[in-house]
């Protein structure tokens, strides 16, 4: 078990003379593998778990067995004479865990599934559990990484950080135990400069102690739900605008009125900028005000994001109207783009969106199959099918179509899902299918794969919201608009005039093109395109990232600008040229009515910077800011 911060200042205001020593290490590798002694400990904001024992080797690696540096978190494995042969009767699980070692002939590691990362002077610092590892808005998270800086903070003895679900969203939570409670500020203030702000939580719950199961472990299924803390700095609504934002704010960030202040911040109540992309719809549809997204990250709060309303002139909001049903839709302008890319290769699996969802075995097939049909017959994209019509590729919404689950057996679930995932048709609907892993014991895996033409990830995230309703026994009121009445609303003549200023910025910008950015590689480019690739994670020091981020509250922006200035240069200096193109994604999303509508919205634009060798950085950052 974890050895707490707080526990060893309790053991050292007792006063004795006994040594207290931390080992660490699993039953596999014969219990202990690793000792520190807290006499050694000097500026550690956790307890290290120290150095390997004697005929014992401790190796930080990646998921590809690749040996990680200093400060760099990765699986620790065990290897030496300690190793015990395996798991009897079951030499799957032994040949996954005890891996033929990487770096010495003959010899084996045990991979211990705890995430670990090498100290500067040479202990290991433990981190928790692999399975402990998150994904929250694209970002990968160590749990265990947020409670050892938590526990740096000097009145808090122990601390657990969970994933907490509500209304729709997902939010980290901090749960510390100390004497009296800490104002949520603070905190936030105290960890904004050891994090970066993804793994920044955004609730914290002060708790006596934590709950601990029977035999000793933290129970984090009965943790408390969060409430907001208001604190010390609640101050209400004192005008109409603000009134109307603290229901707006409400109703995105799932938070009480009562408990938004308006003086605190859109980012410190749980805001996000896809978040921050739907506030900016309503405020348009209840205030008819147009509120640029750079407005937003400059005012950030309901009291002064009020004054800044006060001052624009007003705009007449016009909702999405419900279209006409036809027998052929015409596709919209994101769908056009996939589907010209999908007759290039329609072999390609680039496009399609697969997912595993753990469920009970209790739960038939025929029960998720009528979920499924519930949720076919909710939303027309998954009874959309695209076929030529007079050499125009139109689209048709299908009254029914047919769907069964296909199942699997065993308990190789790579195999499984690379028979599963397989290209799609997009002359037949449904572009959606589901397949049932039944495991060995009390769970099994839901297999789902999508085509992206009719789903994009808030899509996704909704319909998993609807199937876990559907599954319990909710009843759901029909959705009031569909993906085609999104369609429809893009041929109108408003709507296509507000394109025709974007058409003239985007033709303007790409009158020329640019040269194809020439990277130095040790292979030559091959003449077939080929999507395989490869993800490289760099880590700033504390130092780099508060500077980043000073830098970008200096000039009123987030961290993305000035990243993508530096990238810029970066692939300037590499590829020896000035003029620079980077890809970036956004939601697409920019009417209030499209928020709860299941189709695909995500646009990629071409961002295009000139890197003049002339300019200064500072000079080449304002340009950049404003371009983005």
């Amino acid at each position: 078990e974890v050895f707490p911060k707080g526990l060893y200042d309790s053991f050292i205001s007792l006063g004795t003379s006994i040594n207290l020593e931390n080992l660490y290490g699993p039953t596999e590798a014969t219990v202990y593998s690793s000792y520190f002694s807290t006499n050694e400990l000097t500026t550690h904001s956790s307890i290290p778990i120290g150095k390997p024992l004697d005929n014992v080797e401790l190796l930080v690696l990646d998921s590809y067995n690749r040996l990680l540096p200093l400060g760099v978190i990765g699986e620790l494995c065990i290897g030496g004479s300690g190793l015990s042969q395996g798991y009897i009767n079951r030499a799957e699980l032994t040949s996954e865990k005890f891996i033929v070692h990487p770096f010495k002939e003959g010899e084996r590691l045990y991979r211990t599934g705890d995430l670990a990362r090498w100290l500067e002077d040479g202990n290991l610092e433990f981190l928790g559990r692999i399975d402990s590892q998150v994904k929250l808005r694209g970002f990968r998270i160590e749990l265990g990484e947020i409670e050892n800086q938590l526990l740096g903070y000097p009145s808090i003895r122990d601390v657990v950080v969970n994933v907490v679900e509500q209304n729709q969203d997902k939010h980290l939570v901090g749960y510390y135990v100390s004497e009296t409670s800490i104002d949520s500020s603070e905190l936030r203030s105290f960890l904004r400069g050891k994090l970066p702000e993804y793994m920044l939580p955004s609730y914290y719950v002060h708790l006596d102690a934590l709950p601990i199961t029977a035999n000793g472990k933290v129970d984090r299924k009965n943790l408390p739900n969060p409430t907001l803390d208001i604190g010390d700095h609640y101050v209400s609504a004192s005008n109409e605008i603000e009134e109307t934002l603290v229901k707006i704010w409400s109703d995105v960030l799932a938070i009480e009125e009562d408990l938004i202040s308006v003086e605190r911040s859109f980012f410190e109540l749980g805001g996000h900028s896809l978040k921050a992309t739907v506030m900016m719809n309503l405020i348009l549809r209840d205030l008819n005000t147009e509120v640029p997204l750079r407005e937003v990250f400059h005012y950030n709060t309901i009291r002064s994001l009020s004054d800044f309303i006060s001052r624009q002139s007003k705009q007449m909001y016009l909702g999405i109207e419900m279209g006409e049903s036809l027998a052929y839709y015409p596709l919209s302008s994101v769908q056009r783009r996939l589907h010209f890319i999908y007759n290039l290769d329609k072999t390609s699996l680039v496009y399609n969106m697969p997912q595993t969802i753990g469920i009970s075995s209790s739960i038939t097939k025929d029960e998720l199959e009528v979920v499924f049909e519930k949720l076919i017959e909710r939303h027309d994209s998954f009874r959309t099918s695209f076929e030529f019509l007079k050499g125009e590729v139109v689209q048709r919404i299908h009254p029914e179509v047919d769907f069964s689950i296909e199942e699997y057996a065993g308990d190789d679930i790579d195999a499984v899902m690379s028979d599963f995932v397989r290209p799609f048709d997009l002359s037949k609907g449904p572009l959606l299918r589901a397949g049932l892993l039944r495991l060995p014991g009390e769970e099994s895996i839901l297999l789902i794969d999508m085509h992206h033409i009719i789903i994009d990830g808030v899509s996704l995230e909704l319909v998993k919201t609807e199937f876990s309703d559907l599954l319990s026994g909710t009843e759901l009121s029909l959705p009031r608009l569909q993906y085609k009445d999104y369609i429809l609303w893009q041929q109108s003549s408003l709507y296509q005039s507000k394109l025709g200023v974007q058409r003239e910025f985007w033709l303007s910008e790409y009158s020329d093109l640019p040269k194809v950015l020439e990277l130095p590689l040790d292979h030559s480019r091959g003449s077939i395109r080929d999507y395989s690739g490869d993800s490289k994670v760099l880590r700033l020091s504390k130092e780099s990232t508060e500077s980043l981020r000073l830098l970008a509250s200096n000039i009123g922006t987030t961290l993305y600008v000035p990243t993508l200035a530096i990238l810029n240069i970066l692939l300037s200096k590499l590829g020896n040229q000035e003029d620079i193109v980077v890809g970036t994604v956004v939601s697409g999303r920019d009417h209030a009515d499209l928020k709860d509508i299941v189709g695909m919205f995500v646009n990629t634009l071409a961002l295009r910077n000139n890197v003049d060798g002339s300019l200064s950085f500072m000079d080449f950052l304002a340009s950049v800011k404003a371009r983005t």
